[in-house]
Formats: C-alpha cells, sequence, structure tokens
C-alpha cells in the first residue's frame, strides 16, 4: 500500500493510476479518495491520476497536530513534489477546494496547470455584507450551534449532518456516505470544520492565474448558483458550469456528467 511520511510524519495514503499529464483529486470534509471513483476510474485511461487521503481521513494517519487548511495545502505539496509532479492539475471538491485556495496563498500558480472547483464558497460565514455563504445565511452564532452538534461525538450525528448536506443523494448513497464519513475521528471533523469556516479566500481569486473550471449543484441547498458566478467573476480565466437535477455532491450525484466535464477542460 502506498504511503507518503510527511515532514511532520503523518502517513498519507495514497493511489497513483493510469500515465499522462498528472491530476490530484482533493476530496471534502469528513470524506476520502473514494469519493472520485467513477472519475478515476474514467480518467486513469489518458491522465496520470493521483487520489489521496488527506491526514484524518480514510486510510490516511489520524494526528492530533495539523488539522487546518494550510497544512493540508503544506502535505500536498509534499507529495506533489515526492511524486514529481510537474505542472500539475488539482480537482478539488468542497474542502478540497480550500486546500486548493490555500495551497495557491502559500505556493502561487507557477507549479499549476489547471484547476477545478466543486461546489463550494471562499468564505462560509455570512455577515451584513456577504450573503454568499453557506446556506446564503450562516452567522457566527448558528456556526456555533452547528459545532455543538457534532462535538461531541461525530460518528453519532455523520448521518443526520450529511442527510442535511447532500440531500439529492439517493438513500443507498447516503448509506454509503454515512459509513465512510463515520471513520473520520470527531477531532478532524471539529478541528477542520473550524478551519474552513474562519478562512476567507475571497482575495485569493483574483490571483489565481491558471485555466479554471468553476462547478456546481444546481440543486445544491448549501450554495446559491450566484456563489460559483462570484468566483467566475473573480478569477481571471476561468469558466462556469452547472449540473442539473444534483445538489453539493457532484461527483456522486453527477458522476457521468462531471467526467465528462472533466475530460473536456483537463
Amino acid at each position: 500500500m502506498p504511503y507518503f511520511s510527511t515532514t511532520d510524519n503523518v502517513e498519507l495514503y495514497y493511489e497513483d493510476k493510469g500515465d499522462g499529464v498528472p491530476v490530484v483529486f482533493l476530496h471534502g470534509w469528513t470524506c476520502n479518495r473514494h469519493f472520485f471513483s467513477e472519475q478515476i476510474s474514467a480518467l486513469r485511461e489518458e491522465y496520470r491520476v493521483i487520489s489521496l487521503d488527506l491526514r484524518g481521513h480514510g486510510d490516511s494517519g489520524y494526528p492530533q497536530q495539523g488539522l487546518t487548511l494550510e497544512r493540508l495545502a503544506t502535505d500536498v505539496d509534499e507529495i506533489t513534489s515526492y511524486l514529481g509532479l510537474s505542472p500539475v492539475s488539482f480537482v478539488g471538491w468542497s474542502m478540497g477546494a480550500h486546500v486548493i485556495f490555500e495551497y495557491v496563498e502559500q505556493f502561487g500558480c507557477d507549479n499549476l496547470e489547471r484547476l477545478v472547483l466543486i461546489d463550494m464558497s471562499p468564505k462560509l460565514l455570512t455577515d451584513d455584507e456577504w450573503d454568499l455563504g453557506l446556506y446564503g445565511e450562516f452567522s457566527h452564532e448558528e456556526n456555533l450551534e452547528t459545532l455543538a452538534l457534532f462535538t461531541p461525538s461525530w460518528d453519532r450525528v455523520a448521518g443526520d449532518i450529511f442527510r442535511d448536506l447532500l440531500d439529492k443523494l439517493s438513500d443507498e448513497q447516503l448509506e454509503w456516505v454515512t459509513q465512510e464519513s463515520e471513520k473520520t475521528p470527531t477531532n478532524t471533523a471539529v478541528n477542520l470544520w473550524v478551519a474552513m469556516v474562519t478562512n476567507d479566500y475571497r482575495e485569493t481569486l483574483p490571483g489565481i492565474d491558471v485555466p479554471t473550471l468553476v462547478t456546481y449543484g444546481e440543486e445544491s441547498n448549501l450554495y446559491a448558483p450566484e456563489t460559483a458566478e462570484f468566483m467566475t467573476d473573480q478569477i481571471p480565466n476561468s469558466e462556469l458550469v452547472g449540473f442539473s437535477d444534483v445538489g453539493h455532491g457532484v461527483p456522486l450525484g453527477a458522476p457521468e456528467e462531471l467526467t465528462e466535464e472533466l475530460e473536456e477542460f483537463l
């Protein structure tokens, strides 16, 4: 089983399949590489596809330290350097998009070929001047109420939370999502949730100078289409694609449609 040891001694599990231009898939919060199985299976025929479990997720190590977006981006930089991926394209869904934003902030775009951002906002908390975050209205107080739900034990509430986050998926898909998500330790879920809601990447967007595909689920109950439109307006060389009849869980809810867009864009 392929593992990479980070500079702070965390074992990251990854899979490296296919040949050609390298593409790295970055999964969402409390998820893992398996959420991209459909896309990986198709793209490995033409691309070198790398999928990894971010620290604290899947088959990677479950550390107490480094559960921040800054460290996740550093992990991505270290493993892409180790594998000699230059230039490289990133596909990030949900929290994976935030990892991309943080990577751009730390390391710039010199090593990047293309970016794909799937159903995410650059700022989750809303206020009087920003209504394109989570749910369109997600205040500091509402965030504290949300945290209180899963801080005692993530695995006890993962199913209820994901039925809300990914409400357009089938019951069978939601059962599988819950089983995979419940593997995530509570400290990982809490720390990375805090990391997402406290970061603001709006000023990062104009500095992304590589071709970027911004995508969203047209039935997403997390982010309005205007959120994706905002990012497209802010990222200079970007294009926008919406997926009908699917919510936040685009990789699972519209697997063939997403794969087609990735093949065309990449």
